[in-house]
């Protein structure tokens, strides 16, 4: 299930990533900060929303979801015309409609 913009632990991984908290800076917090911290990462990191950056992603461990983006971003939804040809005895060469 993936978590919805908005929820509270998106929200506060997203306040932490605006806050400039980054893996590094996190390895110099105290324990007790440290735990609301980890597990809201923690709640994110399994399904985190479609709509974060690659720092965000980054920020949950989900560098990986990076390439399922940056594929969804590029690819287009198709737009043209479907060319079909039958061949019948009559038309063996096939009739385009």
């Amino acid at each position: 299930m993936q978590l919805k913009p908005g929820s509270f632990f998106v929200e506060t991984v997203e306040a932490i990533h605006k806050a400039g908290i980054t893996t590094k800076v996190m390895e110099s917090l105290p324990e007790a900060l440290l735990i609301p911290i980890r597990d809201a990462i923690s709640r994110c990191q399994p399904h985190p929303p479609n709509s974060w950056s690659r720092e965000l992603l980054e920020l949950v461990n989900r560098s990986d979801m990076n390439l399922v983006t940056a594929a969804t971003k590029r690819s287009r939804p198709y737009t043209g015309q479907l060319l079909v040809s039958f061949k019948t005895p009559e038309t063996p060469f096939g009739e385009q409609y």
